[in-house]
């Protein structure tokens, strides 16, 4: 059940991810194109009739004849006019941000927005329209904050003419990405029902399939499934009447990701299937990579394990068709079908592909927001010299018509204003920095919590699954045993035999029990860490102070923390006796770890990638951490945390 609860989580990533198109009167495509081609024949038809119809007739072909739109599209982009190459850029990015061409989608945003403030800041559809877009490529890019920013600029565009259907779009988008930042499931559904609300105000069939689709997996998320396939049925309903293939596409796969939610592994494939065939028939990259990892999901609860093999490997070789973030659900479905086949070489391999996957994401996360602060940072400094020079222009018309009384009191104006200028440079600056530190530590805090959570599942599937299974296994054979007479070579390989499965079965609760001991959760930290030092000889424990349980996540990191520390000086300084010692207090909690290894340069930068990520950690925690070391004289190693919250 855990799995499948994976792939559903996985899959209600989708729901929001086709761009909608507001389209006024748009119930039946064919119709609309028909009048549009027709005006298009009009003799006198002015230029500016002429490039909105090539608009209109993109944005229809856009969910209907994806190779048509982009005819029109060129015309837009060829033509020498500054709207049309507006609309031009608006309705590309739309098709680049469906096939996942991200850079493409960003630079066309980019200037889509620069053009929109610099020559049509009155024109709120338009508005509307570029903002929602760019939304939507910052939450397929997992940056949640500047997303709900674009969102709300594009909410108060389309108030402002109670255009429905982009009110109702845009509110499933907030519904969606309230969900991914893991709000209450009342504030997802609240949005998804104010979008139905202004889909049915609009009458627009366009905004209603998206309005029932949104509400649909919302509902899903919240385990209403009965309820949720009432709507997501009249969604595909609505997008088949539409003739939109792309939506009836999603739509088919929200479908099917509600049955695999219900183990309805039948109806699922055959969703999957349908949306599949959708997608391959458009070239729609990304959900086609969602929908094989959907189906591996599928064979699996199947227990068509070769199947379900074979669309993990498919969905592993077309995974840049999805952002960082969202690749990591490919290695968690190949992870469990590694798992339950027992194949542990290949859960290594695929384990250690998520870890590194998850470093890439966390990197990534930290980054883009280094650059949206510099730039940010930028274009504050352009506008303050703009504003400086403008000023400084209007203060030598002023000395010339005033004169040297007004000079000086100019110059005398400008070094206050240069003064206050630097002051506020200085802060931005200082505010830049620290910025630029929350979200490392956040980003590392996201990476600690979802390491965890997988540790914690994994070393559930190894205990309970593998482990039952070796144990039968072993009762099994022995039951063999009883009442047959073995010949003495062949006793002596039966023993040996039984003593490998035995070496195989406390090999895997150790394993089970170092990536999330039992202990830890129920007894709490000085349990679970005296268990481990007693398990090697040359370990010595000591905790002094009171023994009040921390937070879950300061307990698991500050006994992950023990375990490297630990293992960095057996396995790298070679060290004999290692000393742990954890001091608690009511208001902190140090951790000391000494050995008398070979030790090394504790000021070398290039000290070691393990020390570093443990201090990211510490850190992520608002905690302190300390290294003495030097060349043959062993290490020590502090952390000290103040505990500001109450203890639990």
């Amino acid at each position: 059940m855990e799995n499948i609860k994976i792939g559903f989580k996985k899959l209600s990533l989708l729901f929001l991810l086709v761009l909608f198109y507001s389209l006024a009167n748009a119930d039946d495509p064919t119709k609309r194109e028909q009048e549009l081609l027709n005006y298009l024949q009009s003799p006198r038809l002015s230029e500016k009739e002429m490039i909105t119809t090539w608009y209109n007739l993109a944005q229809v072909y856009i969910g209907f004849k994806p190779a048509e739109a982009r005819i029109y599209i060129q015309k837009l982009l060829d033509y020498d006019q500054v709207q049309a190459k507006q609309y031009g850029r608006i309705s590309l990015a739309g098709i680049t941000l469906t096939e996942g061409q991200y850079d493409s989608t960003e630079v066309l945003l980019t200037e889509a927005r620069e053009q929109f403030l610099s020559y049509f800041p009155t024109d709120t559809k338009m508005g509307s329209a570029i903002y929602n877009q760019s939304g939507h490529l910052e939450t397929v890019r997992n940056f949640p904050e500047t997303a709900i920013k674009y969102y709300l600029e594009a909410l108060k565009y389309s108030d402002q003419t109670n255009d429905y259907a982009q009110m109702c779009a845009i509110c499933t988008n907030i519904s969606y990405l309230y969900g991914k930042v893991g709000a209450e499931k009342t504030v997802k559904l609240n949005y998804a029902y104010k979008a139905l609300e202004f889909a049915e105000k609009s009458k627009d069939p366009w905004a209603l399939e998206q309005a029932y689709s949104t509400l649909g997996n919302t509902l899903q998320e919240a385990d209403s499934t009965e309820e949720a396939l009432i709507y997501q049925l009249k969604g595909l309903e609505l997008s088949r009447q539409m003739k939109s293939e792309q939506k009836e596409c999603f739509a088919a796969l929200n479908i099917g990701s509600n049955y695999l939610q219900l183990e309805k592994w039948n109806e699922a494939e055959n969703y999957f299937m349908q949306a599949l065939d959708l997608a391959l028939k458009n070239n729609m990259k990304r959900p086609e990579t969602y929908i094989l990892s959907c189906l591996a999901d599928v064979y699996r609860g199947m227990k068509k394990y070769e199947q379900s093999e074979r669309y993990v490997q498919e969905a592993l070789e077309k995974r840049d068709a999805l952002s960082e973030s969202e690749q990591l659900d490919i290695y968690l479905a190949a992870i469990n079908l590694s798992v339950i086949r027992g194949d542990y070489s290949t859960f290594e391999k695929q384990f250690d592909a998520y870890l590194e996957q998850l470093d890439k994401v966390h990197n990534l996360a930290i980054h883009e927001k280094m650059v949206e602060l510099e730039t940010q940072y930028e274009t504050e400094k352009k506008e303050k010299q703009i504003a400086e020079l403008s000023h400084n222009q209007r203060m030598i018309l002023l000395i010339g018509i005033i004169g040297l009384l007004t000079l000086t009191a100019v110059v005398m104006a400008l070094f206050f204003r240069i003064r206050l200028i630097k002051s506020r440079k200085k802060l931005t600056e200082q505010r830049v920095v620290q910025l630029e530190q929350e979200q490392q530590l956040i980003a590392t805090k996201a990476v600690l919590d979802g390491e965890t959570t997988e540790r914690s599942r994994l070393a559930r599937d190894l205990h309970d699954g593998l482990g039952g299974m070796l144990s039968a296994v072993k009762f099994n054979l022995h039951d063999m045993k009883q009442g047959r007479t073995l010949e003495s070579a062949d006793v002596a390989r039966f023993d040996k035999a039984m003593d490998m499965l035995d070496a195989s079965i406390n090999e895997l609760r150790r394993v089970a029990h170092n990536m999330m001991p039992e202990s830890l959760s129920r007894y709490g930290l000085k349990t679970a860490l005296a268990d481990f030092c007693t398990s090697m000889s040359n370990i010595h424990f000591h905790y002094f102070g009171n023994e009040a349980r921390l937070y879950r996540s300061l307990e698991i990191m500050l006994y992950r923390t023990v375990l490297e520390l630990v293992n960095n000086a057996v396995k790298h300084a070679a060290a004999e006796n290692i000393h742990v010692q954890i001091v608690q207090e009511s208001d902190r909690i140090s951790l000391n770890v000494q050995d008398d290894g070979k030790g090394f340069d504790s000021q070398a930068e290039n000290s070691g990638t393990g020390l570093k990520n443990i201090r990211n950690r510490v850190e992520s925690f608002n905690g302190s951490f300390e290294i003495y070391s030097k060349p043959g004289a062993g290490t020590e190693i502090t952390a000290e945390f103040r505990l500001q919250y109450e203890q639990l």
